[in-house]
């Protein structure tokens, strides 16, 4: 689990994959995984993750990050798998999957 800073972000190749945004509380220090998300195309997972670092949908407010890179399935299909088993768990999303953050098109990812 890195910091979730630009320097690290900047830090991780541009490959596809999947990576998960969490957020300590402070208080109790306990870390919460709050976002999955994937990572494709040209800029892979690192653009993603240069997205929420400027992005005002909660998602900035992130303190870690892990990712992982897609090498037998593709990124969607990684994410998907993901969230299922998050919610298979825990009866829901991690939160900003819930709430919907911004997509690199514009749109939100879940309404």
């Amino acid at each position: 689990m890195e910091s979730f800073n630009l320097a690290n972000a900047k830090a991780v190749p541009l490959r596809s994959g999947v990576y998960q945004l969490y957020k300590r509380d402070w208080l109790s220090g306990d870390i919460e995984l709050v976002y999955i998300g994937n990572g494709s195309g040209a800029e892979g997972v690192r653009g993603r993750l240069l997205d929420h670092l400027e992005a005002i949908d909660g998602t900035q407010g992130a303190t870690h990050f892990t990712w992982s890179s897609a090498l037998t399935e593709t990124a969607d299909q990684m994410e998907a798998r993901e969230l299922a088993a998050f919610e298979a768990r825990y009866g829901c999303l991690p939160l900003y999957n819930e709430v919907g953050p911004m997509a690199p098109s514009g749109r939100t990812t879940r309404s």
